[in-house]
């Protein structure tokens, strides 16, 4: 069995969740309304701590920009 992720979106946010599954139909199976399987999970790796820092950063930096257009 491979993991799926499955995707839903709600109030702009998208979040996800995984679950196991023999195939992309299996794990379709499993979604609930308004959710879909964004696709096989290849690779999980746990993120360098200053990683983490700098993406925050940069997300935090493109925040304004997007909401001024």
């Amino acid at each position: 069995m491979d993991n799926y992720e499955i995707t839903f979106i709600r109030d702009f946010r998208q979040y996800g969740r995984t679950v196991k599954a023999s195939s992309f139909a299996e794990a379709e199976s499993q979604c609930s309304e308004g959710e879909f399987v964004s696709g096989l999970v290849v690779h999980v790796s746990q993120a360098d701590e200053q990683l983490v820092s700098d993406m925050r950063k940069r997300v935090g930096e493109a925040v304004p920009e997007a909401a001024h257009g």
